[in-house]
């Protein structure tokens, strides 16, 4: 990498750290071959790079399932760039550029999908780096795709259900809140914000989602968790919203939290 400056960014998700080759972007392996793992690159310029991602998996997993690697904005669905693979061909190195807009900070996301599909399901394994900030460094991210450690451990696994018929609109959110206990009603310590039409989802709340960095969702060993859908998209709850019940959930824990948005959303939050 010459004098490149390194930002050594490591997030094992196998309950132990280990050394891992640094990736070698003049001479792909075979496995990183772009015939092999194609991108989807829309919003990121390729020249330099921004990130370096180092996948493997410590699990065997079917191997009709599918590999995804995606670069996004942190607190959105929607990745910036994605690469596709085979759990054959991990593990893998592969590059992200600069994004060519200000839409830092950024996190890069390693999911196998069992089913193949590109949609969140449970039982699917996945891996988020921490936060990646504008920098003239480049990131070395480092996501092992297997048995929870302690970095992965203060996420919170919520999956949604919607009423059968909802109209989705383009303009309609999913807003996921987590507040501390008993005070419904104050501002949430993390928020969680996706479109409707990405329902039903399994999505995930994590420190990455903490409203205030001296307040992180890790600080809670328990919190209430509700979900709501805005049909105008607005934070502001409307009569025509429909949410959930809040739950009162450990943090950490290993199991699903279910919400079920039924009920008329309470214009009083």
């Amino acid at each position: 990498m010459g004098n490149t400056m390194i930002t050594r960014l490591v997030i094992v998700m196998c309950g132990f750290a280990f050394g891992c080759a640094e990736p070698d972007l003049t001479s792909p392996s075979p496995s990183s071959s772009p015939t092999r793992s194609p991108s989807y690159n829309t919003s990121v310029s390729a020249r330099t790079p921004f990130a370096l991602a180092h996948i493997k998996l410590s699990q065997s997993v079917p191997q009709d399932a599918k590999v995804f690697v995606y670069l996004r904005p942190i607190g959105q669905r929607m990745p910036l760039a994605v690469q596709q693979y085979s759990p054959q061909d991990l593990p893998v190195n592969l590059a992200f550029g600069f994004p060519k807009e200000d839409v830092y900070p950024l996190e890069i996301v390693a999911r196998v999908s069992l089913t193949g599909s590109v949609n969140a399901h449970p039982g699917d394994l996945e891996a988020i780096s921490q936060r990646l900030e504008q920098s003239s460094n480049v990131h070395e991210v480092q996501l092992v795709l297997g048995t929870q450690s302690k970095n992965s451990s203060s996420r919170i696994q919520v999956i949604i259900e919607v009423p059968d018929g909802f109209d989705h609109t383009d303009h309609s959110k999913v807003y996921i809140f987590a507040k501390a206990i008993g005070d419904e009603e104050g501002l949430p310590i993390a928020v969680r914000v996706f479109p409707s039409r990405e329902l039903p989802s399994v999505v995930y709340l994590s420190d990455q989602h903490s409203m205030l960095k001296m307040n992180p969702l890790s600080k809670h060993g328990t919190v209430l968790v509700q979900a709501r859908l805005s049909v105008s998209g607005n934070t502001t709850p409307h009569v025509e919203d429909i949410e959930s019940t809040f739950q009162e959930v450990a943090v950490p824990t290993t199991d699903p939290v279910h919400l079920k948005l039924m009920h008329a959303a309470s214009t009083n939050q």
